[in-house]
């Protein structure tokens, strides 16, 4: 029996002679290239994540848990007590992941008993996390149900199966990380990342974060009276804010280098003006070929029209408006001496600008205010109190999504019911937010 597979560069290799299960093991655990997927906050991860996962030809990470693990990488490198029972059972965080990704095609993980019971009990701890920190986008599944004795079988147990899997590449987000971090963790994986305009991510992690309002973003944004209590604006807030992600942006784009062949760019730009071009290059650089019907399925699922339901921005929309270029909107000259002498200098590194004059172009007065009238409060509710959900099995049974407020009997209103005192301020810090900065709008499903 022969049969041909795609490999890195598009070509393809072909197997022939391996009629038995352990030599076409063998081939698989030669062939399979592991992949992840990072970028700076607000920079279309989510979108470009549902859209590569949905092709049958790359497998792995899911958020449906038949199709893949739906770990983030993110919750497993950075629970400093996963990696450190990782590291005294002498298992590298690559090759946990490896595993986790692609049972078949990677051999179990070999430890102790008591390793593993260590190694389950952190698994343990983050796990609850993992439940619910994604809904995902609107149209993608979100059945994601796995539990411990899912992961340690994938782990650590022998997989018995008829048929071999299809895919070729195994990968998934690995949220923020940047270059060097990966390349740290992940020695052996190639690397996607996107990149998207600066000053496009500042303004929309602004109203990113106006949807899961913290405890630090409001003493960022307000001043509340030592008498009476009371909130008012904070005059100052934009050098605090918009200077903080101004520096994350810099440190986060400071190394971005890897060996030739190992990384490939994704311009969030290009992604919007030619979806299908962009997806495929990714899919040549993994080594996948994907039937030209399935691409072109995939994308005009996850077309923003698609996933917002129209081309106009709606108010209530988490994704608001998905264009380049919004920042122009909202930047004038006196932003730009709060965002640092370094911002501009990543702008003509990155590309975006060829120098400094398009700070000369700014208006001297904002063409458009910060709108604080889009603060979420219900959908802020919940994220303020999921670690709430995320202890009680019986809550996650009663609302699986944590963040769908439009049912009437979901965790908002389950919340709304309790009369813890935190619970009882924070709903009082709620309602005097949305007084100060007139909400105009209702929450919308978190997609």
């Amino acid at each position: 029996m022969m049969r041909s597979f795609p490999a890195a560069g598009g070509c393809f290799v072909t197997m022939a002679g391996c009629g038995s299960l352990r030599c076409r093991l063998d081939f698989f655990r030669a062939m399979a290239m592991y992949f992840l997927i990072t970028g700076l906050s607000k920079s279309g991860n989510n979108w470009l994540t549902a859209m590569l996962f949905e092709l049958d030809a790359i497998g792995g990470y899911s958020f449906d848990s038949q199709r893949g693990i739906p770990l983030v990488t993110e919750w497993l490198i950075e629970s400093q007590p996963m990696v450190k029972r990782l590291s005294a059972c002498g298992i590298p965080v690559e090759t946990c992941v490896k595993r986790l990704l692609n049972p078949l095609g990677e051999e179990p993980i070999s430890v102790s008993s008591p390793q593993r019971l260590s190694l389950m009990e952190a698994f343990g701890d983050i796990l609850p996390k993992l439940k619910g920190a994604h809904s995902g986008l609107r149209s993608m599944p979100t059945t994601n149900t796995w539990e411990i004795e899912d992961i340690e079988r994938r782990l650590f147990e022998p997989i018995s199966v008829n048929k071999l899997a299809p895919h070729m590449a195994f990968g998934c987000p690995a949220k923020h990380l940047t270059v060097a971090e990966v390349r740290n963790w992940f020695p052996t994986f190639l690397i996607i990342q996107i990149i998207r305009d600066p000053r496009d991510t500042i303004v929309s992690r602004f109203y990113h974060d106006l949807a899961t309002l913290s405890k630090p973003m409001v003493q960022i944004f307000t001043i509340r009276d030592p008498v009476t209590e009371t909130l008012r604006q904070n005059p100052d807030w934009q050098r605090t804010y918009l200077g903080f992600y101004a520096r994350q942006a810099v440190k986060y784009h400071r190394w971005n280098t890897a060996p030739r062949g190992t990384m490939h760019q994704v311009r969030y730009e290009a992604l919007l003006a030619d979806t299908a071009s962009e997806v495929t290059r990714c899919c040549e650089f993994l080594g996948c070929q994907v039937p030209e019907h399935a691409l072109t399925e995939v994308v005009d699922r996850y077309t923003f029209r698609a996933l917002t339901g129209g081309t106009q921005e709606r108010r209530n929309s988490f994704l608001r408006k998905g264009k380049a270029g919004d920042w122009r909107n909202y930047f004038y000259r006196g932003i730009v001496d709060l965002l640092g002498h370094e911002f501009p200098d990543l702008l003509v590194r990155l590309g975006y600008e060829p120098d400094h004059s398009w700070i000369n172009d700014l208006p001297t007065e904002p063409p458009r205010q910060f709108e604080f009238s889009r603060f979420r409060s219900r959908r802020s509710l919940c994220h303020k109190f999921l670690s709430i959900w995320r202890d009680l099995p019986d809550l996650q049974r009663a609302f699986p999504n944590p963040f769908d407020n439009q049912s009437e009997h979901s965790f908002h209103t389950w919340l709304l019911h309790q009369h813890h005192p935190m619970i009882r301020s924070w709903r009082k810090t709620h309602q005097q937010l949305e007084q100060l900065w007139q909400v105009d709008i209702e929450d919308d499903q978190y997609f």
